[in-house]
């Protein structure tokens, strides 16, 4: 099994057995100026991965069932990009009144979670994390033709 440990602030928070994965950043301040990336596992087993662009409302998300493979993928990501150690992580640059600002939230099937964000603070490694997410999703979404904002 592709997992392995990392330390958060206060526990430890191994990413295997994904139950949830939201990731969203926003590139402005008019409506619907995020985009935001989820994973989630159904009452019935399946996975589905969702997906909106900047400009499109929650409404309006793609969406689509994955394999436990694709899930997988998306683990390995989370694990190299240590995203357990974000966990509490929450800073904000309040010098900035029309900043950007970024969410993560990791649910194990067991309840044990991992969650982070920033107003234009960011924990190390974000910019890499972000990149990855990118091109993972356009690769279960080809239609979408996001670039990375930084």
């Amino acid at each position: 099994m592709s997992s392995i440990l990392l330390s958060g602030c206060m526990k430890k928070v191994e990413i295997m057995n994904t139950k949830s994965f939201n990731f969203s950043y926003s590139v402005g301040t008019y409506m619907n100026a995020s985009y935001n990336y989820g994973l989630e596992l159904k009452k019935d087993g399946r996975y589905v991965l969702s997906y909106k662009p900047a400009g499109v409302s929650e409404e309006d998300k793609m969406e689509k069932e994955i394999s436990k493979d694709d899930v997988l993928e998306l683990e390995k990501i989370l694990i190299k990009n240590n995203i357990s150690k974000w966990d509490g992580f929450h800073k904000t640059d309040s010098n900035v009144l029309d900043g950007n600002d970024f969410f993560l939230n990791y649910y194990r099937d067991d309840s044990q979670s991992i969650s982070a964000s920033g107003y234009m603070k960011y924990p190390s490694g974000y910019n890499d994390f972000k990149n990855d997410i990118i091109s993972f999703y356009s690769k279960i979404f080809p239609e979408s033709e996001e670039k990375a904002a930084d």
